[in-house]
């Protein structure tokens, strides 16, 4: 990820410090999910996270379901994100 360039007055300095902050701590988003193997071990390394996982393939947004399916903080959007 390319970082843009920000003039260095304080207030700018402040700014980018505050946009380089992660927004939710313990929210994961993975658009593409695919088989899901990305996002279990993120979540296996962050176990009391809340992840939303875009698929928009039906098959593979059903076995992201029965994958996930004892963890209540994973959901599964069949959705494209454009």
């Amino acid at each position: 990820v390319a970082a843009a360039s920000v003039p260095q007055s304080s207030n700018n300095q402040q700014l980018r410090n505050r946009r380089n902050k992660p927004i939710m701590s313990n929210l994961y988003i993975e658009v593409g999910a695919n088989n899901g193997s990305d996002s279990e071990r993120y979540i296996s390394t962050h176990p009391y996270c809340h992840a939303i996982l875009f698929e928009p393939t039906p098959k593979l947004a059903l076995a992201l379901r029965d994958k996930f399916i004892h963890n209540h903080n994973v959901f599964v959007e069949q959705q494209a994100v454009l």
